[in-house]
Parts: structure tokens; sequence; C-alpha cells
């Protein structure tokens, strides 16, 4: 059901002129449709589409076609192909790095999806079927990486500046404290006339006491 919804809504925002869509009131009905996405032209848009309507059919091919597992891998390399093939043409994503990100997982997908046909029946070689299955990891591995490398980026970035604006705090309020505090006169600053008038008024002292 929220798949279809999803579905139609991207159909919805390909009706939509495109000069509506800049509009603030456009923004508040279909913004989170197209936010990350470039809106120059209805191909960029056509990603929303693209997507739902490439789980619905991976759905129905993992259902209906259990029998022919052999079919599954094919398709599921076309539809790799489609999307790699798309994704290179139009970059449908504002940022370089959103659409290169994207590009890397469709080539781990139609590689992870090659590698999958050596798992069946057809490979009965043991050994290379494990020598395949570390790599099949290592590429997942890869893959979960990179997706993840932008936010532990931008994590790393916000507790660095977190640090330094602790730092310059600590600083600053350090600052404060020592031009707050009292002046207290050390001994070895006074100047040593200073010293021996002391001297002078305590030897007089004594001497009228004893007077």
């Amino acid at each position: 059901m929220v798949i279809t919804l999803y579905i139609l809504h991207s159909v919805i925002l390909l009706v939509i002129p495109l000069e509506f869509l800049p509009m603030k009131k456009m923004r508040k009905l279909q913004g989170q449709m197209y936010r990350d996405l470039k809106i120059n032209s209805k191909m960029t848009l056509f990603f929303r589409l693209l997507f739902g309507v490439r789980r619905v059919l991976l759905s129905v091919i993992a259902v209906y076609m259990q029998k022919v597992a052999g079919m599954q891998v094919v398709v599921l390399m076309y539809f790799n192909l489609f999307s790699m093939i798309y994704l290179a043409q139009y970059q449908p994503f504002r940022e370089k790095t959103e659409n290169r990100i994207e590009a890397y997982n469709e080539s781990c997908i139609y590689l992870t999806s090659i590698l999958l046909s050596t798992f069946s029946d057809y490979y009965d070689d043991v050994e290379m079927k494990y020598s395949i299955g570390w790599f099949f990891i290592a590429v997942c591995s890869s893959c979960i990486f990179v997706n993840f490398s932008p936010l532990l980026y931008k994590g790393f970035r916000y507790l660095r500046l977190y640090v330094i604006r602790w730092l310059n705090h600590r600083e600053l309020k350090k600052k404060k404290f020592d031009n707050d505090k009292p002046c207290e006169i050390n001994i070895i600053d006074i100047p040593e006339f200073v010293c021996k008038e002391e001297k002078e008024t305590k030897e007089v002292v004594n001497r009228q006491e004893i007077i």
C-alpha cells in the first residue's frame, strides 16, 4: 500500500510543470519528493518513479519466480544495468557526492548479482564458492562503508567544531577570571627604598618604647 502511494505520488510529480516546483506552496506539498533532485528536467524527477517501480518488480520476481532462480539473477542484472545507464546519463541529484554514491551502489549490486550465479548448482567447486563468498562480503562491506562515510565525515566535523568552540570558551573564561582577580603585590616586586623606610620606622618605634 505504501509503495503504491509512493508510485502515484511520483507520477503526480512528473505531471506538475517545472515552473511550479520552486514555488513555496509547492515545496510544502511535494517538497520532500524532489528535495535532493534537480528540477530542471523531467528525466531527473523520473528517479523517484524508477525507484518505486523497481522495488515492486523485484518483489514480484522474488515471489513468483522462485522456481527459475537463474532468471531472477538475469532480470536483476538488467534492472541494475538500466539504473546505472540512467544515473550516468542524467545524474539526477544536485550534489556530485550523492550521484557518485548512488552509482557506486548500483555497481556493487550489479557485481553481486553476477556473483550470485556462482552460488547455484551449476558450479560444483566448493573452494571456489568459498573464495567468491569472501569477495562477496568484501563488496557488500565496501558498499556499507561508502554509504556511511558522509555521515561519519559530518559527525567528525561537528565534533571537531564543538571541541574548538569549547576550548575557545574555556580560554575566554580563564582570561575573564584573571582580569577580575584582585591584584596581589609580591614582596619581590617591592622596591628597596620602601623596605629601608619600613626598617627605619620600626627602629624609631622601638626606641620610643624603650624610652
